[in-house]
């Protein structure tokens, strides 16, 4: 794995793994945090532009979201799915 800043944002990371016999797979993720609006946005895929899963992690005050698009080679989304996790006060 080889780790690297993007940007002051962005973790880059990249994976090449032992997948089975004489199977060795590559992966890269980027990961963009947006401080100020309390959000992740997570690429998973690799460089040459195939298919990637784009998941989207955002943080309210009572609210957590994790967002699953997948995003084709023509940059086409498409809706996987959506957790919300939201805050429940006794009464």
């Amino acid at each position: 794995m080889y780790a690297a800043l993007a940007s002051p944002a962005a973790l880059t990371l990249n994976y090449e793994f032992d997948d089975g016999p004489a199977k060795t797979v590559h992966s890269y993720e980027q990961m963009t945090f947006d401080f100020a609006g309390n959000r992740v946005v997570w690429v998973s895929g690799v460089e040459d532009g195939s298919a990637t899963s784009v998941y989207t992690l955002e943080t309210r005050d009572d609210e957590l979201s994790l967002k699953s698009e997948e995003v084709d080679r023509a940059g086409v989304k498409t809706f996987r799915n959506e957790y919300k996790l939201r805050r429940v006060r006794a009464p």
